[in-house]
């Protein structure tokens, strides 16, 4: 997968209106896993539009913290408009799909070569970032209140962080929101009354 068919996903996310289903959204609270970072999810009805919902996350981003690069989390807060495409029942579970467009925010590292490498540590210091975006996920209800949800989040922003070497600061495309593309989310959510 390359760089234009990322980017050609992501607007045709943006750009993706809302699908006329009937799926009722309710208010819900879960938690996530990831290996971009661990964190809780808000879900909202969206008022009048029964087929979309708004989605509000904040976690620790650990970019970097399993493989020893760093040693202290960034933090980001994420909001997507859930539109969803497709209902269905699943082993007597009832499930659908949804797309949909958002935004984030946070104070982040962002990728830098050698994430594999245990000999080099990350040099750049972590900044703030802000991006557009999309998410793409399956939902499935497994019991009355509780839900399964796996999705995917993909990213453009930009990053601005200080440059230790040159000592000035630096604006740059924020890389790790298209690499997270390729790291599903799982979240455990408990629907409210």
């Amino acid at each position: 997968m390359n760089l234009k068919t990322i980017i050609a996903a992501a607007v045709l996310l943006l750009l993706l209106p809302a699908c006329p289903t009937a799926a009722a959204q309710e208010k819900g609270l879960g938690l996530f896993v990831s290996p971009k970072g661990v964190g809780a999810t808000f879900n909202l009805p969206s008022g009048k539009n029964p087929s979309s919902y708004n989605s509000f996350s904040v976690f620790a981003d650990i970019y970097g913290m399993p493989m020893g690069k760093c040693y202290v989390p960034g933090y980001r807060a994420v909001y997507n408009r859930c539109n969803v495409i497709k209902e269905f029942s699943w082993r007597g579970a009832d499930c659908y799909m949804y797309v949909g467009p958002g935004f984030s925010a946070g104070w982040v590292r962002d990728f830098e070569e050698g994430l594999l490498d245990p000999e080099v540590k990350y040099f750049h210091s972590p900044g703030a970032m802000a991006g557009i975006g999309g998410t793409f996920g399956f939902n499935i209800r497994c019991r009355e209140r509780l839900q399964l949800n796996l999705s995917w989040d993909v990213e453009v922003g930009v990053f601005y962080r200080h440059d230790n070497v040159m000592n000035n600061m630096v604006l740059s495309i924020y890389r790790n929101g298209l690499i997270q593309l390729l790291s599903p989310q799982l979240t455990i959510i408990y629907t409210l009354r």
